[in-house]
């Protein structure tokens, strides 16, 4: 009586109306998909525990169909609330919905694939992420990264920073885009974050500056931030990341310390200048005939002669009025 249901190309499988739940029938497509059949997996439980690994997920569809049964019958059509995860005949795990039609005496059960759908709607959410960054980072550089290493999108600012096209760009490898040192970072970074997808732990943020390469040989420096994007089920998707040009401000940072290194120069100038400094100050012992001053040694000195040696000072002779007159009154 299920003969026409065996040539259907979406899995189908056809269950008692009871509390078991037998397997009644399989249809090619469910066996070429998800493997099995009513000898080897005779009720819903069987089937549930070799394709549904987790067992909260079990319990909820048993138990959904426990409603199910509890309802009037003939003619509805049910669909599971969520979509499970399936572990297929290859061993993939796939996401299905479960479309139910409830009949006189059996349900027709339909395993529709929204695997691809979910991956639609997970390259919109990427997208619509990236996106968003391109329109606050407009004049930084926007990228992502897969697990591998390989570049997967570049914003088309990088041509201005770097002067490659983003086609160009997504092809090159670490030792083209950035200084060894540069990559040393990058290297360790990724480690780690390979390390943490394995072990199933949560890859941390990176924020630090690399020094990137340009067309014309040129290299400049950059802040960088990178983000680990996971997927609806935890797994990594991709590594996205924002690279800021930092030429503007590492310019401003060596004028600063020129203009600081000359100001210390001029510091230490000062200070010199001041060490080199000659003062008189005191008392000083001087003739009220002759005008000579005592040095500190006891001897008379000329005032000249004192304040030369105890000063920066020089003198030149000259002659005043009073004693032109009086030494040459003609």
């Amino acid at each position: 009586m299920y003969t026409l249901l065996d040539d259907v190309p979406v899995p189908l499988f056809v269950l008692s109306l009871d509390a078991e739940a037998r397997l009644l029938f399989v249809n090619g497509s469910f066996t070429r998909t998800l493997g099995g059949s009513p000898q080897e997996h005779p009720t819903l439980s069987d089937w549930l525990a070799r394709a549904v690994s987790e067992e909260p997920a079990r319990a909820a569809l048993l138990a959904w169909w426990g409603a199910v049964l509890a309802q009037p019958r003939q003619g509805r059509v049910e669909a599971v609330p969520t979509a499970l995860t399936l572990t297929d005949a290859a061993g993939a795990r796939r996401a299905m919905r479960l479309d139910v039609t409830v009949r006189e005496y059996d349900a027709l059960v339909a395993l529709v694939d929204v695997s691809e759908s979910k991956r639609l709607d997970e390259r919109l959410r990427l997208s619509e992420e990236r996106h968003r960054l391109l329109a606050e980072n407009a004049k930084d550089v926007v990228w992502t990264m897969a697990l591998d290493g390989s570049i997967t999108y570049v914003s088309p600012s990088v041509e201005t920073v770097r002067g490659f096209t983003p086609e160009e760009a997504m092809r090159q490898t670490l030792d083209q885009i950035l200084t060894p040192a540069s990559q040393a970072v990058c290297l360790a970074y990724f480690a780690k974050l390979y390390a943490d997808v394995q072990a199933g732990r949560t890859p941390e943020t990176f924020r630090g500056e690399y020094e990137y390469l340009c067309k014309d040989g040129s290299t400049f420096w950059t802040d960088v931030m990178a983000l680990p994007v996971m997927a609806a089920d935890g797994t990594f998707a991709e590594l996205l990341g924002v690279t800021r040009d930092l030429r503007e401000r590492k310019a401003a940072e060596l004028g600063l310390k020129a203009a600081l290194a000359e100001n210390q120069a001029l510091v230490v100038e000062l200070r010199q200048a001041l060490l080199d400094v000659k003062t008189l100050n005191g008392l000083l012992p001087i003739c009220m005939f002759c005008k000579k001053i005592r040095n500190d040694t006891g001897y008379w000195d000329r005032i000249e002669a004192y304040i030369c040696t105890h000063t920066d000072a020089q003198f030149s002779h000259g002659l005043c009025d009073d004693c032109a007159e009086k030494h040459y009154p003609e």
